[in-house]
């Protein structure tokens, strides 16, 4: 979940080195023809960094839209600036940032604009996710977009398995993994483009992940082998590591040591080249125990030191957990039992450390849930209250006309008997 703020709004930017070059290309065309066009635009304006400037640019687009009768796109550049409104905030108040957004998606959705709307469900969602740690704000948003997913196909909106992903990931995080399955199955259903391939090779390697967990090492061989079958290049130079690491870490279980191996080294130099270091260093602890097995304790302990270095510089405590095991292991085939202890002990306090980080957000969810219930019910009986004084009010007035006509009428009446008496 680890992802750059970008990615709330596109998946592939490239930087390229005139801005202007693009904005006519990207006039009067529909959000298909111009995504990925969008993205390289919106990857460039945040790379200039200073926001007079990405405000210049922004405002040249908007002349441009409204000289050619792109009232879309003036609506894209009303959303970019809220979103950039968003990321340039210093003292984490990020309320005006979201009801900004929330206004483009209102008119989004008046106008039938249907992929602004769910972008911004999308933004919103991972602002609340990523920098205000509300999750079941997130998870109301996802709600609201996987709404607005069922009106509309994939062909008409690119983004559709970026955002299943997305989603799906935000369940995977809280262990709700049937429900996060349902959401990964959907997006490897689409046809795989050039766009969302990326997304499709990152919901097969959670799908592959997942089986791996429950120990079904055949499926989850399966989902792996499928990213190493992609079409696209882009989708295999970044996961080829990362899905050849699944397939050795499958071996490793299946305790085939000689061929997990050569996959594990590779996952592990790929992960080095992009400094994935958590990666890297989750990988050489399987690589440890390995030779551990295979009684090669000096090849087993390099690759223990350079986890943990690993592990401790990308900051995962959590990997520690099953770092620490096979330390203890390496220690008391050593011979040296005081230190197996030690290690061993390490490795349930990190367990006890890791559970409790994930008990305590789960009951942060629960109270931000119990949070908006109440809300909500407050909400609701002031609407009562409020109801059961424009009642009173409404009988009052009724009260009131009543007594007013029948003054009216009795003076009416008595006015006719004295014409009639007079007369």
């Amino acid at each position: 979940m680890k992802k750059t703020a970008l990615l709330s709004l596109f998946v592939i930017c490239w930087v390229m080195p005139c801005l202007s070059q693009h904005y006519e290309q990207i006039i009067n065309k529909s959000y298909k023809e111009r995504v990925e066009d969008l993205g390289i635009l919106y990857g460039n304006l945040l790379d200039l960094k200073d926001s007079a400037t990405v405000i210049k640019e922004v405002e040249k687009i908007e002349r441009l839209s409204s000289e050619k009768g792109d009232h879309e796109l003036l609506l894209e550049m009303r959303m970019f600036r809220a979103y950039h409104h968003s990321t340039i905030v210093k003292d984490g108040n990020f309320a005006p940032a979201i009801a900004q957004l929330l206004q483009v998606a209102k008119e989004a959705e008046e106008k039938k604009v249907k992929h602004i709307q769910i972008r911004v469900y999308r933004v919103v969602a991972q602002l609340y996710w990523d920098h205000i740690k509300n999750y079941e704000r997130a998870f109301e948003y996802y709600v609201l977009l996987e709404k607005e997913l069922d009106k509309v196909s994939p062909d008409e909106y690119p983004d559709m398995a970026v955002d299943l992903l997305r989603v799906g990931l935000a369940y995977y995080f809280f262990q709700d993994y049937m429900k996060a399955n349902s959401y990964f199955e959907r997006a490897i259903a689409i046809s795989e483009t050039n766009f969302n391939t990326l997304a499709i090779s990152s919901a097969k390697n959670t799908l592959g992940l997942y089986y791996q967990k429950i120990k079904d090492y055949d499926t989850s061989d399966g989902y792996f082998w499928q990213i190493l079958d992609s079409p696209f290049q882009k989708s295999i130079e970044l996961w080829e590591g990362i899905a050849k690491g699944g397939l050795g870490t499958n071996l490793y279980h299946r305790g085939n040591y000689s061929e997990a191996i050569p996959l594990l080294e590779f996952n592990y130099k790929k992960a080095e080249q992009v400094n994935d270091y958590g990666l890297a260093g989750g990988t050489m602890a399987i690589l440890a125990d390995i030779y551990l097995k295979q009684g090669n304790l000096a090849l087993s302990k390099t690759y223990l030191d350079r986890a943990k270095a690993y592990i401790e510089k990308a900051g995962e405590p959590e990997k520690l957990q099953k770092l620490y095991p096979v330390i203890s292991k390496w220690y008391t085939a050593s011979h040296q039992q005081d230190s197996a202890g030690i290690y061993l002990d390490s490795a349930l306090i990190a367990l006890n450390q890791y559970n409790e980080t994930f008990s305590a957000l789960k009951m942060l969810r629960v109270e931000q849930r119990s949070n908006m219930q109440e809300r909500a019910l407050e909400s609701a009986q002031f609407g009562l209250e409020k109801q059961k004084s424009i009642s009173q009010r409404n009988i009052l007035i009724g009260i009131t006309l009543l007594i007013i006509l029948g003054t009216l009428s009795y003076y009416l009446s008595q006015k006719k008997k004295q014409k009639i008496k007079d007369l």
